[in-house]
């Protein structure tokens, strides 16, 4: 089980921007849409990490 929700979790996290921000959009909870959200930051943060040390 713990490692199905790892799984997942890792396959959440390779979603784009716009896809979390769709799934936050669809979400029915709060707590859904504060996952979403964070992920998204979470994302968003490594994009702009890449552009200050010049990965991209």
């Amino acid at each position: 089980m713990k490692n199905t929700l790892v799984n997942e979790l890792n396959n959440l996290s390779k979603l784009t921007c716009a896809e979390l921000l769709n799934l936050a959009k669809n979400a029915k909870t709060e707590e859904e849409i504060s996952f979403y959200i964070h992920l998204f930051n979470e994302n968003l943060a490594k994009k702009a990490r890449k552009v200050i040390d010049g990965d991209m």
